[in-house]
């Protein structure tokens, strides 16, 4: 089995029944844990889940193409403007790759089965947002039932039979794809025969990527007994990002890679004493030596833009993205800790970690943190993200192996509002394989919000968020370096 997506966590869910037909799979861009996908850091991805639920609704409550389809469509009609060759269209309006989800057979010649057949689906499929809406915390019960599917719909909980299972499995990931985190936390945790791919794309994209060869060479050697060597190679191959061209495939025998070290930059006052505008904050390689906090009034209309991971992921994005905006603007509205420019390029090769102090004026507050890189041109390119609900501050131990990552266990039970005075917020942010340019600066950026795609409640007037930078309360990013630290 190969496939994208949906198909690609359809393969992981068949692994597990171990089927004694199937011997191998590649998973393409598929997720491992659902609930960190629906709700990262505890917030709904509202934007790109509606899109996603809309468009699975839509191949539920398409017309049904009338009788004498067949003989229309050989006679050249097509259902909407512009060519269509080599269809057979079911409904209307034509699916551009090939008809709707229900196939024709032959003995229907006048449609009226498959009409029977999609008459039974008609307004009853899923709505994935109205179900994933309601289920804030990983262990909500689905509206009106009792089943927990956060859990029952993800991969983690079948661990086990996918490894009895024997299957060999190929993951593929996107350094911007919403999967990012899963397809490296499926590589790891499921212990088959494996491989891990992982490219700068988004979600669905594969350029400089010959998938067609790579899936060749996987099911040759599994199905055909080849004795072409994919499993002599390095089972991790990546794509370090900004790299010097020719150079950017890299391979590791494990992830996380053994050459990177935790480095911490520590979040310290600006040249003014505290944070009043945009390149205000610094980024330190000290800790602090003496108390300070940088107040800041959340704004609402903090946000990453609408073409960005998660809308590509749900197939909500305007066309394909290629890559996100200059985040200058939306830096002018955030709390912003930026490193001086730095003396030689540095490669930042997994999974940054967040430790913020915080306090609030409200009981609660959403957090978002971006890493980007700005240019010697002011440009600030999107890196990497990471966002946590502080009510949902509770860290836990994970069902599976999280690569020493902060786990929350965003459940009921464990909510708990903001005291008056300063906690830690722990969370990872999305790995990366980046290299970090000499004479760029390295940026950390904090909101409140990310309007149109996270569903952060808002409150008037807007609440204030304090982080703190004291001797025991230091806020701080530890970046997973390969070789020197970062010397501004």
């Amino acid at each position: 089995m190969y496939g994208l997506s949906y198909l690609g966590i359809t393969q992981l869910f068949a692994a597990s029944e171990a089927p004694p037909s199937l011997k191998a799979i590649i998973p393409e861009m598929a997720y491992f844990d659902v609930y960190d996908f629906m709700y990262p850091g505890g917030i709904f991805q509202y934007v790109s889940i509606f899109s996603w639920s809309t468009g699975t609704r839509r191949a539920n409550i398409r017309v049904v193409m009338p009788p004498g389809w067949r003989d229309a469509i050989q006679r050249g009609a097509v259902s909407r403007p512009g060519r269509v060759p080599d269809l057979t269209c079911t409904y209307v309006p034509c699916a551009a790759m090939g008809g709707g989800p229900v196939a024709p057979v032959d003995d229907d010649r006048d449609g009226s089965l498959l009409a029977a057949a999609v008459s039974e689906h008609l307004f009853k499929g899923s709505d994935v947002y109205g179900t994933y809406s309601n289920m804030p915390f990983r262990n909500s019960a689905e509206p009106g039932g009792s089943r927990r599917q956060h859990v029952e719909r993800s991969i983690y909980p079948r661990e086990a039979a996918i490894e009895k299972s024997g299957v060999a499995i190929y993951h593929v990931a996107g350094w911007y794809d919403g999967f990012t985190r899963d397809g490296v936390l499926a590589y790891h945790n499921l212990d088959t025969p494996k491989r891990l791919t992982i490219g700068p794309w988004f979600h669905p994209e594969t350029q400089g990527y010959d998938k067609a060869a790579e899936t060749l060479r996987w099911f040759d050697y599994w199905l055909k007994d080849v004795k072409n060597a994919i499993m002599e190679e390095d089972p991790i191959h990546y794509w370090l990002v900004d790299a010097p061209k020719g150079r950017e495939w890299r391979s590791a025998k494990a992830w996380p890679i053994p050459e990177a070290r935790g480095t911490e930059l520590y979040f310290a006052a600006g040249p003014s004493g505290s944070i009043r505008s945009v390149n205000d904050g610094l980024l330190a390689t000290a800790e602090p030596s003496q108390a300070g906090k940088d107040d800041y009034t959340i704004d609402y209309t903090a946000t990453l833009g609408p073409s960005n991971r998660w809308t590509a992921t749900a197939g909500g994005a305007p066309g394909r993205v290629r890559d996100y905006p200059d985040l200058a603007g939306n830096d002018e509205r955030a709390l912003t800790y930026t490193t001086a420019p730095i003396r030689s390029a540095i490669e930042v090769i997994g999974s940054p970690v967040i430790r913020l102090w915080v306090s609030a004026s409200e009981p609660n507050v959403d957090v978002h943190a971006v890493l980007e890189e700005v240019g010697p041109d002011g440009k600030s390119d999107y890196v990497s993200e990471g966002r946590l609900r502080a009510s949902q501050r509770k860290l836990s131990r994970a069902p599976y192996q999280k690569l020493d990552l902060p786990h929350h266990s965003h459940e009921s039970d464990d909510v708990s509002t903001l005291p008056n005075e300063p906690v830690e917020l722990a969370f990872d942010l999305l790995p990366i394989a980046k290299l970090f340019r000499a004479g760029y600066r390295i940026r950390v950026t904090v909101t409140g919000a990310d309007a149109n795609n996270f569903a952060t409640p808002v409150t008037l007037p807007a609440p204030r968020l304090t982080v703190h930078r004291d001797v025991g309360t230091a806020s701080r990013i530890t970046l997973p370096v390969v070789g020197a630290a970062p010397v501004p």
